[in-house]
């Protein structure tokens, strides 16, 4: 079967599945918001394979596009648009937003690809808009932090080196310190202050070039890995260990998961 025709036989199902009086009474049922969790979770279960290192990758990606599909599906049921309109209207975005590949622009780097499309879009915007308009309300705080973060650098708001990230970083944990330990401390201004830390990391992964969301999921699963090592080989129930008796559950755990990883071991994370 070619790439047109199981397309095709994939449309077919999926609209079988929602077909009114032989289909599927769950697939019937669904709406844009009842499927939204799924869409979710199933983006997310991608990203976990990826990191895994996509050995099951195909199959995720087909549970993706089957939300994709459903969605499609609802929208065409309710006259709005088909999935041949969805294929036209990304295949002319993909083409306006890479000139350099069917234009006559030039673009050598990924981040000078970026500032033109950036530029594009500033250019095509209303004079009241902002740069940062159309970043997803819905986003997590740190996926939006970093898509804030990414966009008003191209347009000049960044450090000149390092050691300015450095300065703001130590700046806002100074700030912190300071709202915490006041005599008359004030949550809002604690927390507003541990905001403005986690802000300012996002703008030292963005630096470095590394997604901040990605190294923190994998520092959580590390951690999880370490503790659930601890709970196995702990002496005693871990609420009655001493801080002595923690310190050395923890460097057994870290020297367990460097013998499997073949990492060398480090004193202090």
């Amino acid at each position: 079967m070619n790439q047109s025709a199981t397309f095709a036989e994939f449309v077919r199902i999926i609209a079988a599945l929602r077909a009114p009086i032989t289909g599927c009474p769950w697939d019937r049922e669904q709406t844009h918001e009842s499927l939204l969790p799924y869409l979710i979770e199933e983006t997310y279960e991608v990203a976990q394979s990826i990191e895994e290192g996509a050995a099951n990758l195909r199959e995720e990606l087909g549970d993706l596009l089957l939300q994709i599909g459903l969605h499609n599906q609802i929208a065409a049921e309710d006259g709005r648009f088909t999935i041949t309109d969805v294929i036209a209207s990304i295949n002319t975005k993909l083409i306006e937003r890479h000139p350099h590949v069917f234009g006559n622009e030039t673009a050598s780097t990924a981040e000078e690809v970026a500032r033109q499309w950036q530029q594009r879009k500033a250019a095509t915007k209303p004079a009241d808009s902002s740069i940062l308009d159309g970043i997803p309300k819905g986003l997590p705080a740190l996926l939006k932090a970093q898509q804030v973060s990414k966009r008003v650098v191209h347009y000049g708001f960044e450090w000149p080196d390092m050691a300015g990230i450095r300065d703001q970083i130590l700046d806002e944990v100074r700030e912190f310190t300071e709202a915490a330990t006041s005599p008359e401390p004030d949550q809002t201004a604690i927390e507003d202050e541990f905001g403005d830390i986690l802000f300012s990391l996002i703008q030292l992964a963005r630096k470095f070039n590394f997604d901040a969301e990605t190294v923190l999921q994998r520092t959580v699963a590390r951690f999880s890995a370490r503790f659930k090592y601890m709970e196995r080989h702990t002496p005693k129930p871990l609420q009655e260990l001493t801080l002595d008796e923690w310190d050395i559950l923890w460097t057994a755990a870290k020297a367990a998961e460097r013998a499997i990883t073949r990492e060398p071991i480090t004193t202090s994370d």
